[in-house]
Formats: C-alpha cells, structure tokens, sequence
C-alpha cells in the first residue's frame, strides 16, 4: 500500500540482508564465477539489473541451448553461439564474466567483489533502476554486502566456494544471527543551483537523521522503545495475543535460587491442580506484559495516535470487537474515535498516488567512493595464478587453522573437544579422509611436548585466539594464538611446514612474524615478546632470533 501510495518508507529488518534482491542476484553472480555451469543463477544474474537482458534475448539463449546445436548449458551458448541477433552482447557479457572467473581464482572474496563493484559499475546499475524511494536502501545493502565479504573470517580465506558455503548456511540460521540490512545514509543534497553541496557546508550526519524524518518507519513496539514520533499508527490491533497453549514447559525459577523450583511439560490432559496453579500464574505474567507493550505502544505518540484492526467475523455480536484486544480495550477507556471530516468546499486534496513511478529520465545524485591508485597496474595474472596443488593446499591451511581455533583455550570461550572425522567433514563441508588428516595434525599440535605450555590454562596467564592488531602503518593485522606469561608473550602462527631457509617462504614468513610483534609491543611494551612457527607436526621454529 505504501508503495502503491508512493510513499517513502523504511523497515529496518534485522537479518534480512541476504534475503534481499540486490544481495541475492550478487550471490547468484558468485555461484556462476564458482560454477558457470549452473543454469538458474546464470538466468537470474542475466535478467537483473547487473546485465538487464530483455525477454527475447533471454528467449534466444534458451532456444540456443533446446536446439541441435550441441550446447549443454547456458553458459556454453552465451559463450559460444555466434550465429544470431544478439551475438555481440552474449560476446561482451561473456568476456567480462571468464575475466571475473579468472581473478576468482586467486583474488580473496573482498577484493573480488571490489573489483566487480568498480569494473561492472554495480552501485550505478543498482541506483538507476531502483524507484527514489528505494534507492538508499538498495546502496547500503551493496555495501553492507561488501563489507560482509571483508569481516567473514577476516577476509583472509580467499575460497569462493568456502564463502558461498557460508553464506547458505547463514541463510539456513536463525534470522537474528544472519547480517542486517545495509544502514541508509540518505542522498547527497543539492544547492540552488543544482551542484552538489560543499564537502564543508555539509554534515552527513545531520542530512541523514533529517532524510530519515521523511519516511514512514516500519518498527515493532519492541523495537520503538525509547523513540517518539509527531504521529504514529498501531496495526492490527483487534486480536489478542494471549492464548491457551495446550502443551507446553512449566517453569518456576525466582532469579535469587540457584535451581528453579519447578520444571516440567504438560498437555491440557496431564495438567494436575498444582500444575493448574502455575499455569494461572504464568496467564496473569504474560497479561501484566501485554499491557506494559500496549502502554509503550500509546505513549509513543506525540500528536496523533490511530489504532486499526480487521473486524473480526466470529464477533459480529459484539460489533466485530475481539474480546480483550487492544482495539476492545481502546474503546472501554473512551479512546476518542477518528471519524473523517466532511468534505466542504474549502477542504483542499493533494493526489500523490496518481504520480508515475518512473526512473529512466530522472537524473539523481548518490554518493560513492574514488580511488586513484598510484602503482603501476599489472598487465597479467598468470604470474599471480595459483596452481592446483597451491589452492589445495590452501585449503588444507584454512581447516587447519579452523580446528585450532576451536580445540585450544582463549580468553572468551572454552576449548571445544576434537571432534569426530565425521562431524568435522560436514562441519567444513569437506570429505572424511581430509577431516581425519586434519584432526591428526591439530592433534599433533596440541599433545605435542614441546609446545605443552602454550596450550595448558595453568601455565600461561591469557591466551587469544585469531587476534585482531593494527600495525603502525595502519594495516590489520590477524594473529592466529597470542600467548601471555608472566614475563613475556609468544605470537603463534600456523603453517602446515616450516621451510628452509634457503626458501623464500622463509624470509617471508619472517617478515610476517616480525609485523606481529612489532603490533604487540605497542600493547604490552613492558614485556618481552617473541614468536613460534608452528607446523603441523608440532613442531615451533623461531625465525626471529
């Protein structure tokens, strides 16, 4: 209704980021880059406004690919039919997607989605199909994407196939424990003339707040506690939330005993008079509740208050009324009913409805972000491309540390047990014969002798796992296990073997050692502070001597 009124809303919904529209085409888009192979992604990134594929074009690729020409997919008749109307677009949408392939080969997922950002100008693609009133929305959600790709694992694994794995299985969470939308900014205002404001006569902070004055929002009372608005409207309030459950958990537990006092299940039939007692008890708790919403509900008006709701057809008698809904309850304490004006000749109308939502001849402002690097680009990627064997061994690297993390004791959270081959292959998404080789090198570390003291609560005073530091020069830094003594802390960091000196991997992982203790001593300069390469032997060399 609000968008067929034309009407500027916001709904804030917590973890619904991935289940929005411009997310879920960047997903699609990814799974392709993984996989082009996959037909419904590739249609899905096709029609959207990423390439904005008409209907007969997409029309003329599923003739290609249902005709005897020997294409067995999608993407291999985008790639390769050159016989028809639209070659030269297929062509072009092609070539920028087998570039894309090739940087997600060895490219982490941030760092390929930034360039897919800049190169196939997604946010203006986005910007210039989205109606005015979705458009900060549908920009932050882009960037809260981006933003997403960089804090998963911090950003250090650069698997695709890892991160679209995730990202199901966050779809697959608890709606409170996946990403939220993006958080509006609102757009960049324009002066009289029409150029954009001065970087100095404009606060973004203060535009913001005053754009978001403009829109209707879309709150749960929970979420509207402590705000307050000239004018707001309850709805749907002819029903009651309270009911009669017919099973459920009995729970009494007064919050000064270690124990509750009573805890049990129930169904109507088993319900004893005792039980019966409990389950008056917990009615009245969750009517005092209902009240205290309802009174939250009513007090966040400043100046108007309406309350809507359906009339309901198993209350005709009662005038459609639901017995104790808050409408009902409304109506009991005199709440004055709105009743419209009637229309008199100095009454004046403003039709806004009647306004066409159309976006292809509106020039708009949004602001966006402009790098200029001053390095010489690289002209080839094979010298950056990793083998098969180095991305298997990545891989292998990533699990690695992933069970470290869990089976060694930190400061915010206890150690979880080995698991099984079998829990850690689904848990990793991953086969059994690599989970058992993973789980007999983690082991190899954490029972090893020689690194007893790193790993054992009662010899070390802190420990932090996967520790975020800030170098000098402003780089962040992820320390795998940092260890604090008495006298001294020792920086941990994981590889599968140590190399020999005369390899160049050795200088390197010096020079990474070396960032690490330099970001430490900044925190802790009164102690001493050295680091242990760990492999997956259980073994620790230290290159810093």
């Amino acid at each position: 209704a609000l968008r067929h009124a034309n009407l500027l809303f916001e709904s804030p919904r917590l973890g619904g980021l991935l289940e929005t529209l411009e997310v879920d085409d960047l997903i699609a888009l990814l799974t392709i880059l993984s996989n082009p192979n996959h037909d419904l992604a590739l249609a899905q990134i096709l029609r959207s406004p990423l390439y904005g594929m008409n209907e007969a074009q997409m029309q003329m690729l599923s003739e290609l690919v249902q005709s005897n020409r020997g294409y067995r997919n999608w993407w291999e008749a985008l790639s390769h039919a050159n016989d028809h109307p639209y070659a030269d677009v297929f062509f072009g949408i092609a070539q920028q997607l087998m570039a894309w392939m090739e940087l997600a080969k060895h490219l982490p997922v941030h760092d390929l989605l930034d360039h897919v950002y800049y190169s196939g100008d997604i946010r203006c693609k986005y910007a210039s199909v989205c109606q005015p009133r979705d458009r900060d929305q549908v920009l932050a959600n882009l960037d809260a994407f981006l933003e997403l790709a960089l804090n998963l694992d911090g950003g250090r694994y650069p698997s695709l196939g890892r991160f679209i794995s995730q990202l199901k299985q966050m779809r697959r969470g608890d709606q409170d424990e996946t990403p939220d939308e993006g958080e509006m900014r609102g757009e960049v205002p324009l002066d009289d003339e029409g150029d954009d404001v001065d970087e100095g006569d404009f606060d973004l902070d203060t535009h913001s707040i005053a754009h978001r004055q403009q829109r209707i929002r879309l709150m749960t009372i929970h979420g509207a506690k402590g705000l307050e608005a000239p004018f707001v409207i309850i709805l749907d309030c002819n029903h009651t939330a309270i009911t009669n459950p017919g099973r459920g958990v009995l729970l009494d537990w007064d919050p000064d005993h270690e124990a509750p006092n009573h805890l049990s299940m129930f169904t109507k039939l088993s319900l004893s008079k005792a039980r019966e007692e409990l389950v008056e008890q917990e009615k009245q708790i969750a009517l005092h509740e209902n009240w205290n919403l309802l009174y939250v509900a009513l007090t966040r008006a400043k100046q108007g208050l309406w309350l809507s709701g359906v009339e309901s057809a198993r209350h005709r008698q009662q005038g459609g009324l639901v017995p104790d809904s808050w409408y009902e309850r409304s109506c009991e304490g005199q709440v004055p009913v709105f009743t419209e004006l009637e229309e008199t000749s100095n009454a004046q109308t403003h039709s806004i409805a009647s306004e066409p939502l159309t976006t292809s001849e509106t020039s708009f402002d949004f602001p966006d972000l402009v790098l200029t690097w001053h390095g010489t680009p690289s002209t080839s990627l094979e010298t950056q491309a990793l083998g098969i064997d180095e991305q298997r061994r990545m891989q292998e690297g990533e699990w690695f540390h992933q069970i470290l993390e869990r089976i060694t004791p930190s400061q915010y959270r206890m150690a979880d047990a080995i698991p099984d081959p079998q829990s850690l292959a689904s848990r990793l998404g991953i086969d059994e014969v690599s989970a058992e080789r993973t789980i007999k090198r983690a082991h190899s570390v954490f029972t090893s002798p020689e690194l007893s003291s790193l790993f054992n609560p009662e010899s070390y005073r802190n420990a932090w796992n996967e520790l975020d530091v800030v170098s000098e020069d402003g780089r962040c830094l992820r320390i795998d296990r940092l260890v604090e003594f008495d006298h001294e802390l020792v920086v941990l960091d994981y590889k599968l073997s140590i190399p020999e000196q005369a390899d160049p991997l050795y200088t390197q992982y010096q020079q990474q050692l070396g960032r690490y203790c330099q970001a430490v001593r900044k925190l802790f300069p009164n102690k001493l502070v050295r680091s242990l390469l760990i492999d997956s032997r259980g073994r620790g060399a230290n290159l810093l001597n």
